[in-house]
């Protein structure tokens, strides 16, 4: 069901209490603060307008807005920095301290967690009557009575509550060890319990995942990860040689406060050259800002990037803020802990923050202090709010910074980053190389998607010459937020916003473009382009085929909800496992059979391949190119990469996404996991996406009974294939197949050859028996091979050959039974 937009008047009701606030804050001489609601009031009485027209009056207030912010931001610049505080601001923090820790404890003990909130309730009490003798205001010395009294009066509940528990507990015990209840048949005892950090992890898409199914179970079902997955996610927990354990639901409730400030024992990030530059301290939150807050408003228009060099990031940060806005849905500030009963990020007085990631297979724990590099002026040098007291933009930069290695990221692409971010599916489309209607087609699918909310889009620039770019106004190698799109009687557009909050489109459509902007279409895409040239906030309009021409990637990522089924699995590419390319021989590769089970109308599937990346180097550059091959089969393992229903393309990226849809009805497919040239061993993890219910195994290629031999095609014994007169010089082997082990098997012949010439095999029977004469099918470069589903008991000569006789060369015959058999060379 679509979510709904956001109207013009919810966006006048906006502006109004923003101006409010505003004003507030400028009467209370908090200027950075008054900033920030003076654009964000300018912000939204702008998309007032442009949803409806009937609203310009609105422009001289929003001008007069705009102005007053400029004003104040000329006032900050030349304030000086305030250093130390009043003993009205240090009981603010002290209380601030208090209420964060009082909130902790009514977390855990809402949450059940007795222990715990016991513990946090007497940490309470205890700062509350220590910090009383260090405080001169009467007024906080009576609230930090009053937090001392209820948390006391808590604890004590508490621990009545626990010494009942453990005497009901030790009854129970000693009953049950004089045999009088809860006696058990079993003799043996109980598996030693391990660390919850030793479960890790649960196999399972985002937690606020649909109810539906997947290979056994619904999604809202943990699946029990098999040992060998478990090990692969504990081994690609280590990222950059740091810890970053898959999440846990308990670690909304991890230890948040400490008598003393929280430090990252990981030490402070790596800074880039641009940040080294102007570098001029650490601070802390509670040092930058005396009223700090973690998220006061989502804005995409408020994020700053700044000189690190992540502007897929960011561009990530403001499609999502954007997304939060305009359905009132969070999927960004609420993946950061500690939060409040609301579900609310807040400040924590120890400095310790928790945000949970999506990475490498699962979501993982990402924990950093609130340390923030400055330069010598005492301002941010990482991206951030332009609300000086707002920081949730800073800390999510620095957990995926701390991930990525350090602010010296070596660069990303947004389809990465949100997927980290979000969890959403990702799916990136080369427009330079798509063909005019498959573009057309995805515009269609991102207008649906945006519409209903269903998408978190992005686009990137490829290499620009320094004349296009101050032609155009664009930025090579740049990703821009997708904001809009509109259609407007065939005309495509699309609004983008360039992260740096400035800089924008100078060509057909922008601002400054007379000649295009009609008063129609200016109504038919609410665009106001007075109050657009006169505030530059990097938003511009563009047609699509104008974006096409200039923009090379489009990144989309896709709300899992819109699958009911969902799956996902782990597993480990060995390296050594099997030829280096793929391009003949598909034996070895990862194969997994995926059955749709009695779709009731036509389904869509998506399958998601995601390499494991563990270094920095790997990520900066990446030079294994994975993908994923999808054919139509009935479950059985693949040879030959020819007749591939998806046949995907090889891509550097961590992420490729093929995309099939499936008649109504049941049917069944081959995956196949595909590198250009295998280098070293992988990890990598699938997830499966179905409108309809479906089930998914490996598929095994090892026979119990397989042998292998060796054999040549000499001058003697070349004698072509069956065409030849000659076929019957080349060499033979007799399979034995007893009747007395079993009537029939399955039986795999498998031809490795040079693969210079083409070769196969034919297979006969030598007695008259219910099999006639057969082959391996058309003769093959390196590889042949046939299955035999059924194959009678008895004794069969198999003829390897090339196509043309005298081509000499070493070969190798392997045959593989269900059943007991033998193999012998003939001659």
């Amino acid at each position: 069901m679509p979510i709904c937009s956001v109207s013009s008047r919810q966006c006048y009701d906006d502006g109004k209490e923003f101006a409010e606030q505003a004003l507030v804050f400028d009467q209370a001489g908090d200027i950075a603060a008054a900033i920030f609601y003076y654009t964000e009031a300018a912000n939204v009485l702008l998309t007032a307008i442009n949803v409806d027209p009937s609203m310009s009056h609105l422009r001289p207030t929003i001008i007069s807005y705009i102005d007053r912010a400029e004003q104040l931001k000329k006032v900050l610049s030349m304030s000086p920095k305030v250093q130390g505080g009043s003993a009205k601001t240090e009981d603010g923090a002290l209380m601030r301290n208090i209420e964060f820790l009082m909130e902790q404890a009514i977390l855990e003990d809402e949450a059940g967690h007795t222990a715990t909130a016991l513990e946090r309730y007497k940490d309470t009490a205890q700062l509350c009557l220590r910090s009383r003798s260090n405080v001169s205001m009467q007024s906080t010395i009576q609230k930090l009575s009053l937090r001392a009294d209820q948390s006391l009066r808590r604890a004590e509940e508490l621990t009545r509550v626990i010494q009942q528990e453990t005497e009901l507990k030790d009854k129970n015990t000693l009953s049950s060890d004089t045999g009088y209840v809860g006696s058990s048949s079993e003799s043996e005892s109980a598996p030693p319990t391990i660390s919850r950090r030793e479960e890790v992890p649960r196999s399972e898409e985002p937690p606020d995942t649909t109810p539906g199914s997947n290979s056994v179970e619904p999604t809202s079902v943990v699946r029990k990860l098999k040992p060998e997955e478990v090990d692969l996610l504990k081994k690609s927990s280590y990222i950059n040689k740091q810890l970053f354990l898959p999440w846990m639901d308990s670690d909304r409730f991890d230890k948040f406060y400490y008598m003393d400030k929280f430090t990252d024992k990981n030490g402070n990030l790596g800074l880039a050259d641009k940040q080294k530059k102007h570098f001029g301290g650490w601070k802390r939150i509670t040092d930058i800002s005396e009223e700090p807050a973690i998220v006061k408003l989502a804005s995409a228009f408020s994020i700053r990037q700044t000189v690190v060099s992540d502007c897929s990031f960011v561009a990530s940060l403001a499609v999502s803020a954007h997304f939060e806005r305009r359905f009132k849905t969070p999927i960004i500030t609420n993946i950061i802990y500690p939060q409040n009963r609301k579900g609310v990020p807040v400040v924590n007085p120890s400095g310790k923050y928790v945000v949970r990631l999506w990475l490498n297979g699962v979501y993982r724990k990402v924990t950093i202090d609130d340390y923030l590099p400055t330069d010598r002026h005492g301002d941010l040098l990482c991206s951030y709010s332009s609300n000086k007291n707002e920081f949730w933009v800073s800390l999510l930069e620095k957990a995926y910074m701390k991930v990525m290695g350090g602010y010296d990221f070596p660069g990303s692409s947004s389809n990465v980053d949100l997927t980290a971010l979000t969890g959403w599916i990702p799916e990136r489309v080369n427009v330079k190389r798509t063909e005019t209607k498959l573009t057309d087609s995805l515009y269609l699918r991102m207008l649906d998607g945006h519409r209903t909310g269903d998408v978190l889009m992005t686009v990137a620039t490829g290499p620009l010459s320094k004349e296009e770019c101050d032609r155009t106004g664009l930025v090579e190698c740049h990703a821009y937020a997708v904001l809009d799109l509109k259609n407007v009687n065939g005309l495509r557009m699309i609004q983008l916003k360039n992260p740096w909050c400035h800089l924008r489109w100078k060509g057909k459509y922008s601002p400054l473009d007379k000649d295009s902007w009609t008063p129609e279409l200016q109504k038919a895409l609410n665009f106001d382009v007075m109050s657009a040239i006169e505030y530059d906030n990097g938003v511009f309009w563009i047609s699509w085929e104008i974006c096409l021409h200039f923009f090379d990637v489009v990144y989309l990522n896709w709300n899992p909800k819109l699958f009911l089924y969902r799956y996902n699995l782990h597993a480990d590419w060995a390296a050594g496992q099997g030829p280096k390319k793929d391009h003949y021989n598909l034996e070895y590769n990862p194969q997994y059979k995926v059955e749709v089970l009695g779709a009731k109308k036509p389904c869509t599937m998506w399958i998601l391949l995601s390499r494991h990346i563990t270094e920095k180097e790997d990520f900066a550059n990446n030079k294994e190119f994975i993908t994923l091959h999808v054919y139509k089969t009935n479950g059985d393992r693949v040879y030959y990469p020819d007749d591939a229903l998806i046949n995907g393309t090889k891509i550097n990226s961590p992420h490729y996404l093929a995309r099939l849809n499936a008649g109504a009805g049941s049917s069944t497919y081959t995956l196949v996991v595909s590198q250009y040239e295998k280098t070293s061993t992988i990890s990598y993890s699938i997830r499966v996406f179905c409108t309809e219910n479906f089930k998914i195994g490996n598929i095994p290629h090892h026979y119990p009974y397989e042998f292998k031999l060796g054999g040549e095609w000499t001058p003697q014994l070349a004698g072509g294939c069956p065409n030849y007169s000659t076929h019957k010089n080349n060499p033979t082997y007799a399979l034995t197949i007893d009747p007395h082990d079993c009537s029939e098997t399955e039986c795999f012949v498998k031809l490795e050859a040079p693969k210079a010439f083409h070769s196969g095999f034919t297979i006969s029977p030598t007695s008259d028996q219910k099999f006639s004469k057969t082959n391996s099918g058309k003769y093959r470069n390196g590889m042949s091979v046939k299955i035999f589903k059924r194959l009678p008991a008895g004794t069969y000569n198999i003829i390897p050959s090339t196509f043309e006789p005298g081509q000499c060369g070493k070969f190798f015959l392997t045959v593989g039974s269900t059943n007991r058999i033998k193999i012998t060379r003939k001659g």
